[in-house]
C-alpha cells in the first residue's frame, strides 16, 4: 500500500510538531529603552547619540546664566574643525566656539584669533547694538573635549574664557570692555 501525503497534511503535521517542540512559538520581545549611548539614532537625535534629547549647552556670561540655551554645530570631523554657536532662548547673550585640528579628547588653550582660526567669542546685547568679545593674546580661554568622536560625530566638553571687546568690521580687538564666560559645558553636540 502506497502512502500519499498531501501538502496541506504535511504543513499541519509540521506546525503541530514545531508547536509541541517549542520551535516557532510566539515569543514576546522587549527592546531596551532608547538612551544617548545606545549607538542608534533615535529619540529625535540629529545624529547617532547626539543632538535632540541628548544635547545640552550651558554657560555663565558675566555672572548671568541666561534663560536656557539652544545651539547649533558645524564643522568637519575629518579635518578636526569644530564650530558650536549657542544663544539663550532670549537670544542674548550668545557664545561661539571655533577650534581647528581637534584630534580627540583633550584640552585646547585658545589665545589667538584670526591667525590660527581658533577663537572663543561672546556677544552681548540686542542685535542692533550688539557688542562682540573675542579671545586674543592676553584674553584667553580653554576648551576641554571630554568626547570628540570623529566616527559617530559627537562632542562633549567644558569651556571658560575671558574675551576682549572686538570689532568685526576691522577684525581687531578694540577694548576696553571684557566678557567673562565660566561654567561652560556642552554634551552630545553633533559634529
Amino acid at each position: 500500500m502506497k502512502l500519499t501525503i498531501r501538502p496541506l497534511q504535511l504543513g499541519a503535521t509540521l506546525f503541530l510538531a514545531c508547536s509541541i517542540l517549542g520551535i516557532g512559538a510566539c515569543k514576546k520581545t522587549t527592546s531596551a529603552a532608547a538612551t544617548c549611548t545606545d549607538g542608534i539614532k533615535n529619540q529625535h537625535e540629529t545624529g547617532i547619540d547626539c543632538g535632540g534629547e541628548c544635547f545640552s549647552f550651558n554657560a555663565t556670561v558675566n555672572g548671568s546664566s541666561g534663560n536656557g540655551w539652544s545651539a547649533i554645530s558645524a564643522g568637519n570631523p575629518s579635518t578636526g574643525f569644530v564650530l558650536i554657536s549657542a544663544a539663550t532662548n532670549a537670544g542674548d547673550p550668545g557664545v561661539l566656539l571655533q577650534v581647528n585640528n581637534v584630534t580627540g579628547p583633550g584640552t585646547y588653550t585658545i589665545n589667538t584669533c584670526a591667525t590660527a582660526g581658533n577663537f572663543l567669542q561672546c556677544t552681548i546685547g540686542p542685535s542692533a547694538t550688539q557688542v562682540q568679545y573675542r579671545t586674543d593674546a592676553t584674553h584667553t580661554g580653554t576648551i576641554t573635549f571630554t568626547k570628540a568622536d570623529r566616527t559617530l560625530k559627537g562632542l562633549s566638553g567644558t569651556f571658560s574664557f575671558t574675551a576682549n571687546q572686538y570689532d568685526a568690521v576691522s577684525n581687531t580687538t578694540v577694548g576696553p570692555g571684557t566678557a567673562t564666560i565660566i561654567n561652560g559645558s556642552f554634551n552630545d553636540v553633533c559634529w
